[in-house]
């Protein structure tokens, strides 16, 4: 005996046509929905669970000690992956590789395989301190493993990312003839863990995303610990298009959006503490000319960290179709408003970044380089992918 299920046309109650439904057939279509509900209400335990983190420690909400600064993890701030620093911030709206779950979380749900990332960076110069032999490295190394527990639950990756500063040089407070005393030598060695998940959702036309940080970090003889976490959007326009206007179909089908918000984090080192404030990021990435021999994109971001001044990043990447190899240029941390009274876009802007980039991938494996420069400091990033 074989059950059979009649699906009847309700909203309108004049018509008598019904349609049997298999057994099979009713059970596949309460499983979809089943699953549909299951990755909103993943999303939703992921938004809720993280947003007492985001608020928490991106304000003094949690924080009882008054004597709060604006150094925390400022190495968060100096960007990863050759590819992403090429492009600027803007890549927050292209991140499609190991590096998305800095950049933008939500990217991890392109991955469709396996990759391990691994960036190399070192500073051409001392900086801001004065001793010539001082070392600065900057590494990161991450593993991005789709579908771990199943198509359902989405990707999830891990990362790593260190920066490491030797040999500061240490004065004495008192002053001879008005000039610091070195009295030696110290190190400071900073750490973040990133625990990061990416799921398409709403037909597989939308990406979203979130990032679990864990920041330590030793400065000579003290250390302290944190944490933030970061949310992601991020959407192929292409595939949200309904546009009926040919030029704006055009523009909608080579346009890439991507949203991130950064939370704030709080280092306790005793009776001072250092606060790093949240910040929101709109991406935008825009394919003006793909062809089958030539290919250009360009990206720009939008930032506001809280009580800091809009900042605008802009990059793009020129790439042959018969030539694995892609050139990149970018211009990051560009200040467009100035928000204290007195203060000028040209000293906001001191700060700015420039970078020249190149990239390719050959077979499973990709090689990016990209040499950034920021006021007087300059740094070589490299990065290497494979992907299984």
């Amino acid at each position: 005996m074989s059950i059979r299920f009649v699906i009847c046309n309700r909203n309108n109650p004049q018509s008598a046509i019904c349609h049997p439904q298999s057994e099979q057939s009713a059970i596949r279509s309460l499983q979809s929905g089943q699953s549909v509900i299951r990755n909103w209400l993943l999303s939703i335990v992921l938004l809720v669970t993280s947003a007492p983190l985001l608020l928490c420690s991106s304000a003094s909400l949690c924080l009882a000690n008054s004597q709060v600064g604006q150094g925390a993890a400022k190495f968060l701030d100096i960007g990863i992956g050759a590819r992403g620093s090429g492009l600027g911030g803007g890549f927050i709206a292209l991140a499609n590789d190991g590096t998305a779950m800095y950049w933008n979380p939500a990217g991890l749900s392109l991955l469709d395989r396996k990759e391990v990332t691994l960036m190399v960076s070192s500073s051409g110069d001392a900086g801001n301190f004065s001793a010539d032999n001082t070392g600065i490295s900057h590494n990161y190394l991450s593993y991005v493993h789709p579908q771990l527990l199943g198509d359902e639950y989405g990707n999830f990756g891990f990362g790593f990312i260190n920066l490491g500063v030797s040999e500061i040089p240490l004065t004495e407070r008192e002053r001879v003839d008005g000039l610091p005393q070195l009295s030696g030598t110290g190190d400071d060695s900073e750490y973040t863990f990133l625990f990061s998940w990416g799921k398409k959702v709403y037909h597989n036309q939308l990406g979203i995303g979130g990032s679990l940080k864990f920041i330590y970090q030793s400065l000579i003889d003290e250390s302290t610990f944190g944490y933030g976490a970061d949310l992601g959007v991020l959407a192929d326009l292409s595939a949200l298009s309904g546009a009926k206007d040919e030029s704006l179909l055009w523009i909608m089908n080579n346009l890439k959006a991507g949203l991130v918000m950064r939370g704030g984090l709080n280092l306790g080192w005793g009776e001072h503490t250092d606060s790093k404030p949240s910040s929101f990021s709109l991406g935008l990435a825009f394919e003006p000319m793909k062809s089958k021999s030539f290919r250009w994109t360009t990206a720009l971001a939008i930032t506001q960290i809280r009580e800091k001044p809009l900042t605008l990043s802009l990059g793009t990447e020129f790439g042959l179709a018969n030539l694995p190899v892609a050139v990149r240029v970018s211009i990051d941390n560009w200040a467009i408003e100035a928000r204290a009274e007195g203060l000028e876009l040209a000293d906001i802007n001191l700060n700015r970044r420039f970078s020249f980039g190149l990239g390719g991938s050959f077979s499973r494996f990709r090689v990016d380089y990209a040499m950034v420069s920021e006021n007087i400091r300059s740094r070589n990033q490299i990065q290497v992918a494979v992907r299984f």
